[in-house]
């Protein structure tokens, strides 16, 4: 068990090290790979090492990202989290709820779409009880009641 731990934070501080440039032209296809590679680490359950959670920090502002690739990728990633972890999403619902709720505001149908796929997804396998408050409210003031 300890090897493996070992194994999967040399892997992720490789990803982190991917993840942490300036979106642009020449890197946002770098970030867009190690936010898949990452997917299938969360896949393998490394969600379960105490060093996983804090660095997922860097990970909300590329759901934000007007590439839509990239939006994807990383909205993908918040379903996948969400999945595999279940009640134990709570900490990284704070960190990741706020841009998966800005994304379902979007002027454009295609990210909203997804937005609105990555929420249900987290609603339904996270159970976050926290957020519903969040939800409601922008239930309340979003005009185009999308959320």
């Amino acid at each position: 068990m300890d090897e493996q731990k070992t194994d999967f934070e040399t892997k992720f501080r490789t990803l982190l090290t991917k993840l942490d440039v300036v979106e642009g032209e020449e890197t946002w296809q770098q970030i867009d790979g190690a936010l898949k590679n990452l997917i299938s680490l969360v896949k393998a359950d490394v969600t379960k090492y105490d060093t996983f959670v804090p660095t997922m920090k860097q990970c909300a502002k590329f759901v934000l990202s007007e590439r839509t690739r990239l939006s994807a990728t990383a909205l993908s990633l918040v379903e996948e989290l969400a999945r595999q972890m279940e009640t134990r999403f709570q900490p990284l619902a704070d960190l990741l709820f706020p841009s998966v709720m800005k994304t379902c505001g979007r002027a454009n149908k295609v990210f909203v779409t997804r937005g609105v796929n990555c929420l249900t997804t987290v609603i339904t396998y996270a159970h976050i009880p926290d957020q519903i408050p969040q939800i409601c409210y922008a239930a309340h003031s979003d005009p185009s009641k999308t959320v």
